[in-house]
């Protein structure tokens, strides 16, 4: 089987539109779940997300 050789500067393409969809998710999923905690629309859900507190003890919660 021959080896086949990528130029750098075409796997730096790559590598660098990789990193950009990773951080897409990184910096989204934080937005979403703030937004999903702050929104009382999912109030009577009671997901995991609204519950948790920082010492990760589940509490429940209690609409106003």
């Amino acid at each position: 089987m021959q080896q086949r050789f990528m130029p750098a500067k075409k796997m730096h393409g790559y590598v660098f539109g990789l990193l950009g969809v990773f951080l897409l998710f990184a910096i989204s999923l934080p937005v979403a779940c703030f937004r999903v905690k702050e929104n009382k629309k999912f109030a009577k859900y009671d997901s995991h997300i609204r519950s948790l507190t920082m010492e990760y003890k589940p509490v429940k919660y209690q609409a106003k």
